[in-house]
């Protein structure tokens, strides 16, 4: 009897192991996921700012020419 539950315990810690492992790597691909789109976001406000600069620059141009 003592060894079906010293048994089970173990089968039941190592079913908690493998869950917690699952979590962890789900838990990694998630905030690597947010580094990623952070990324992107960060480089389209730069290209955003670039462009708006650009187009100020532009403008600028033709009211000196014109």
């Amino acid at each position: 009897m003592k060894y079906s539950d010293d048994r089970r315990k173990l089968q039941q810690t190592h079913e908690d192991l493998i869950n917690a492992k699952k979590r962890l790597k789900l838990s990694r691909v998630k905030q690597a996921q947010e580094a990623k789109f952070a990324n992107e976001k960060d480089d389209l406000d730069g290209k955003l700012i670039t462009t708006i600069i650009l187009i100020l620059i532009i403008v600028a141009l033709f009211e000196i020419i014109s």
